[in-house]
């Protein structure tokens, strides 16, 4: 699996700075070089003399794991593979034999885990859930 599937894209990682999220993650994006690039070691890039305004933390799955609660409203994290090959974050009630339709709530799907858990994070912040 490539570095870039683990990790949550440029724009996803830009988003959860601009709503605040503390920027501690093992991996950064730096928009100095282009395309931008994904680097592992966030203080050689302060040293080198770019601005922290050029690098976003790029949340890798466990790290997002950590992030996001366990319950929402009542309901559980759920998280798998969608029909489409992409990954579904959600919310669903933790009752056996409730409907599918009726027992999920805040779908949020990605190319990758990551971005769908950094989608699924963006929303419940966004919506002040969290």
């Amino acid at each position: 699996m490539k570095l870039e599937q683990q990790c949550c894209s440029l724009k996803l990682a830009q988003k959860l700075k601009e709503l605040g999220v503390e920027q501690e993650s093992l991996f950064i994006w730096s928009t100095h070089t282009e395309p931008p690039t994904l680097w592992w070691e966030p203080a050689l890039n302060e040293k080198a003399g770019y601005t922290k305004d050029s690098l976003s933390s790029a949340f890798t799955i466990a790290e997002l794991g950590e992030m996001l609660p366990w319950e929402v409203g009542g309901k559980i994290l759920t998280v798998g593979k969608n029909v489409s090959g992409g990954w579904v974050v959600y919310y669903r009630t933790n009752v056996l034999g409730a409907a599918v339709a009726d027992s999920r709530i805040l779908d949020q799907v990605g190319d990758t885990e990551a971005d769908a858990r950094a989608k699924m994070f963006i929303f419940l912040l966004e919506n002040k859930l969290i």
